[in-house]
């Protein structure tokens, strides 16, 4: 009985729509959350109705579980979701993807396009993508866990959804120096590096915001005043426009 019910649950899970056409990272991910609720739904219907009437809680209850996985399997990211360094998502918020650096081909931009390569540059206020000067080795770093951050992002969502905030490519000390590695801090308005401050915040709707920097190192010289923009692994400043 038990066999019957899981193989209903799995048929009917299989008709449900299959979201696996989606272009990027973003959408796959989103369609193979929605597929496998679907499919929980379904085999739950198919798996309650075959079993009859007094084992209907039991069908229920298998039929959901083997639609699920069905569903879930169906909508799996297909290759080249799995060989991206990650995707930007509507609000231009980068999504890192945990995948071995020697198998990452490119990236899915806001609009859900493939770009080859790594992200070398940054989206301005407006939406707009401001190509960088860096060459690709320079216009990011692999954080401990061996996922892509660009530098140009001020936070990032980790692999399960997490935003972490204020992810830096390395910091300048006290003495102006340089020094390289993933961190995360802020500086304050005489440019001394603050380990776990974060230069920005959360509006209404828990959306981060990063706000202006009191000041950027210039070639070990703390240059004061409002300014925008990122450095990039070798510490080189590189200022951004809204």
């Amino acid at each position: 009985m038990r066999r019957t019910l899981l193989a209903a649950g799995f048929c009917l899970a299989t008709l449900i729509p299959s979201f696996a056409m989606a272009q990027s990272c973003e959408q796959q991910r989103n369609g193979q959350a929605a597929s496998t609720l679907a499919g929980a739904g379904a085999g739950a219907l198919a798996g309650g109705a075959i079993a009859g009437h007094d084992n209907r809680g039991a069908g229920a209850v298998i039929g959901a579980i083997g639609g699920a996985i069905v569903g879930n399997q169906l909508t799996r990211p297909d290759a080249d979701c799995t060989h991206a360094y990650g995707y930007y998502d509507r609000d231009s918020r980068w999504h890192a993807n945990a995948i071995d650096r020697a198998n990452a081909r490119g990236y899915f931009d806001r609009d859900g396009n493939w770009v080859d390569g790594a992200p070398n540059g940054y989206y301005a206020g407006d939406g707009r993508w401001v190509a960088g000067t860096s060459n690709g080795s320079e216009s990011g770093y692999y954080d401990r866990q061996g996922r892509w951050i660009p530098a140009s992002v001020n936070g990032y969502y980790d692999t399960r959804g997490r935003w972490v905030a204020g992810a830096v490519s390395g910091h300048y000390d006290g003495r102006g120096r340089w020094i390289a590695g993933p961190a995360t801090g802020s500086y304050d308005s005489r440019g001394r590096w603050r380990s776990g401050a974060y230069n920005g915040h959360y509006d209404s709707h828990h959306n981060w915001i990063a706000d202006p920097q009191p000041g950027y190192w210039d070639h070990g010289q703390w240059r004061a005043g409002p300014a925008r923009g990122y450095y990039d692994a070798d510490g080189d400043w590189v200022s951004q426009r809204d």
